[in-house]
């Protein structure tokens, strides 16, 4: 018996002892059995199934006035709530929806006179002010509720109607990103007779099929919470001429535009949360691809319904007119974002194999990458310099923290694009030379180290 044999016989025999005789004999049986699924993670679920989402509890608040009946705004068509105030917002309703509800809020009317509704509408109870939890500074850039996104206009987190004539049901003017707690009352004397209060929701309905379950409860929370905040963070684009897809915003509140830095990350569980997550991003990965800049990188931030033609991104020469980057978003750079779209074009592969959506977004990677290859110079190694190109500040994730030379996090993302690049090139573009490790602007004949850091560049 050979050396190599005996050593082999001896660690079959220790390991076969060791199976046998452990506790660990009982984990590696259940480990070769299928686990069933248990139907109690359906139980976590904070999302309400169905159209509206009503409350669950009411409060009282205030001395200026009276309320009868509170509990009849719970219920529809019964006995209604009964407000009378006797100064402005004297008294008011407090209504909790028990979870976070995305949509437009919808008041049942019976009857009201005097003076105007006032509806407002907060994330948290202790932020529940007249004009919801908007920002109340006048400099602040979400003040009174404001957003860079169209979907929610006219944005804000509170609504004042005039009484109506007779029983109807009010909508707010806009959608209302986020919101547990409603508060009802009136904008001086008046009187109201509120039937009920419900959010009518505009958010993707997940089905969880990559759902999860575990023996900690505190896990489970967290994660059912998580992906929760993702349906809630989806929308349809107004103005989309064709199919109005969903796409996967940076959250229901404040920007409700959509970050290519942003999506490179939440797309990694939107992926293992649900199969249909897989075509909502990516129609959001496509919002970016009819928006290159004629340098070849993209914006930060990108409208939730920009017309980007699926298999057609077009010349690199900006975003279609009338769809530009909202606000200040278009006046600055954030070039980490612009690799993070070509990371974000590889995952979607790799998760998909959908190679027929991915293979005409390849000139568009390309450019992008040539960019980053031009200011790339030998003198740093093969780094990447950030500076305001083309006139446009340079800022980092941070907005709005300036960002200037060469700096970790850009770079990181810079040798992940290469990275990425160079799998799409492999496996949808066909290119199999083995020294081609990067094709990223095609500027010469591979990839070279930069010494010390392990990050490859094209080469000269």
């Amino acid at each position: 018996m050979t050396r190599s044999t005996i050593v082999l016989v001896c660690l079959a025999a220790t390991l076969s002892g060791t199976l046998a005789a452990g506790p660990q004999d009982r984990a590696v049986a259940l480990s070769r059995e299928p686990v069933g699924m248990d139907p109690a993670w359906r139980q976590q679920l904070p999302r309400v199934p169905g159209t509206f989402v009503r409350p669950t509890s009411v409060t009282v608040e205030g001395d200026g006035g009276t309320v009868t009946g509170a509990d009849g705004a719970l219920r529809e068509d019964g006995a209604a709530a009964i407000l009378t105030t006797t100064a402005p917002r004297g008294a008011r309703l407090v209504l909790d929806l028990g979870v976070l509800a995305g949509g437009y809020v919808e008041l049942g009317i019976r009857r009201a006179s005097g003076a105007p509704i006032r509806a407002s509408y907060a994330e948290a109870r202790q932020y529940l002010g007249p004009a919801g939890d908007a920002d109340p500074d006048p400099g602040g850039f979400f003040y009174r509720g404001r957003s860079l996104g169209t979907d929610d206009d006219p944005d804000g987190r509170a609504d004042v109607y005039a009484p109506p004539r007779g029983s109807t049901v009010l909508r707010s003017p806009g959608l209302r990103g986020s919101q547990r707690y409603v508060a009802i009352t009136l904008d001086g004397p008046g009187s109201l007779a509120l039937d009920f209060v419900r959010v009518r929701q505009t958010t993707f309905p997940g089905a969880y099929d990559g759902h999860f379950l575990s023996s900690d409860p505190v896990l489970n929370r967290a994660w059912y919470a998580s992906a929760y905040g993702l349906d809630l963070s989806t929308a349809r684009g107004r103005r989309t001429a064709v199919g109005r897809p969903w796409v996967v915003m940076d959250g229901p509140k404040r920007d409700r535009t959509v970050y290519a830095g942003d999506v490179q990350l939440v797309a990694l569980a939107a992926y293992q949360q649900g199969g249909a997550y897989r075509r909502v991003l990516r129609d959001t990965i496509n919002l970016f691809a009819c928006q290159q800049r004629p340098d070849g990188t993209l914006p930060a931030t990108s409208l939730i319904d920009v017309p980007c033609e699926l298999g057609d991104p077009g010349p690199p020469d900006g975003s279609p007119e009338g769809f530009e980057p909202p606000g200040a978003a278009g006046k600055v750079r954030l070039d980490s974002f612009t690799l993070l779209w070509v990371v974000s074009v590889a995952n979607y592969l790799h998760f998909t194999g959908d190679s027929a959506f991915v293979r005409p977004l390849l000139p568009v990677a390309r450019r992008a990458l040539r960019f980053f290859g031009e200011h790339a110079p030998n003198a740093d190694g093969g780094l990447f310099r950030t500076a305001d190109y083309d006139g446009l500040p340079a800022q980092n994730w941070h907005t709005p923290d300036r960002a200037a030379g060469v700096d970790a996090t850009t770079n990181a993302a810079y040798y992940a694009a290469l990275r990425s690049l160079a799998r799409l090139e492999r496996s949808v573009a066909g290119d199999r030379a083995p020294r081609r490790r990067s094709t990223a602007g095609r500027t010469g004949s591979g990839p070279r180290s930069s010494p010390g850091c392990g990050i490859r560049r094209p080469g000269p």
